[in-house]
Order: C-alpha cells, then structure tokens, then sequence
C-alpha cells in the first residue's frame, strides 16, 4: 500500500490505493476509486490552507470583529488586542 500523506485531515488514508491487476470492470472501478481519493485530498488540503490562513489572519485582526449569520445573529464576536 502507497500511503504518501502524513498530514492527512481525514479520518482515512487517502495515500492507499487499490491495485488490480486483471484489465475489468473492477480494475477501472480502482483505478476511479484512486482517482477520486487524490482529489479528495487536493480538496482537503486546500481546504486546511486556506482554514489556516484565515486562523491567521483573525488572529491578527487588533479590532473587534463579529461575525453574523444570514440571519443578522451574532455567531462570533471577538475583542480588539
């Protein structure tokens, strides 16, 4: 098993693959089982680095900021440093 990513987010190893080696339905299935797996984790790493840089940048933020719903309900609201 082919396990590339250590920093995996997911609560499962989107490094494994399948491998198959009859040429069938059952090897295409892997070979998108695969396929989607890698997007999957492109999709969650870009996900966790754009979390990441939002984190820092409210972090940064030395006023207050409130955060509402679509709604008009306050959801977050942090002091000013």
């Amino acid at each position: 098993m082919d396990s590339p990513h250590h920093d995996n987010p997911l609560p499962c190893d989107t490094g494994t693959k399948v491998f198959l080696k009859n040429e069938d339905e059952l090897k295409e299935l892997g070979n998108y089982i695969n396929e989607m797996a890698a997007k999957m984790h492109d999709v969650f790493d870009e996900i966790s680095a754009r979390s990441d840089e939002l984190r820092t940048i409210v972090s940064s933020i030395q006023e207050s900021l409130v955060v509402l719903d679509k709604d008009g309900r306050i959801r977050t609201a942090l002091g000013g440093s």
